[in-house]
């Protein structure tokens, strides 16, 4: 052991935290295969359906796929997983993978929203200040802003930082 420490010290670090953590190997849902989400998925692991979402959304480790994206996300949103509906509200938001459709992303934001998603609150403010599928209200839309916020979500916080600068708020 000394000599793996002083010839490959990463390599030490890595032999060291295997045994330490009872030998087990674990992928990170960024490390593991398509094919091995895949297969989770089917077993009902909704991690692996929402990675399968997050990854071809964003072309981690897959290249970037719209509606391979929109696929996935759909299937983990019938989960009920609030972070899945929420990047499915986002798809539906920008037209990614589908038509661009506001009734549908406000419903998918204020499902999350409701069980405590940042991002989906923002989205929801979105909404009530542009007045998209919704009536404009800019009650709402402070509401939805300042609960995000005061769950310290920095683009809550930028947004309102931006509004106070630019004499926006009240």
């Amino acid at each position: 052991m000394v000599f793996l420490k002083r010839q490959y010290p990463a390599l030490f670090v890595l032999v060291l935290s295997f045994l330490l953590s009872g030998c087990k190997a674990t992928q990170t849902l960024y490390e593991k295969s398509f094919q091995t989400l895949e297969e989770e998925s089917q077993q009902g692991k909704k991690e692996s359906t929402h990675a399968l979402c997050h990854r071809f959304l964003y072309g981690i480790g897959f290249e970037k796929n719209y509606s391979k994206a929109f696929y996935w996300c759909r299937k983990a949103a019938e989960t009920g997983t609030a972070r899945s509906v929420t990047l499915l509200g986002l798809m539906y938001f920008n037209g990614w993978g589908t038509p661009v459709d506001y009734k549908q992303s406000y419903k998918k934001f204020r499902y999350a929203a409701d069980r405590g998603v940042n991002k989906a609150m923002v989205m929801l403010y979105e909404h009530y200040s542009k007045g998209l599928a919704v009536a404009k209200d800019s009650r709402e839309a402070k509401y939805y802003l300042n609960r995000a916020a005061s769950r310290n979500y920095q683009p809550a916080i930028d947004i309102k930082n931006h509004l106070e600068m630019s004499g926006e708020s009240e």
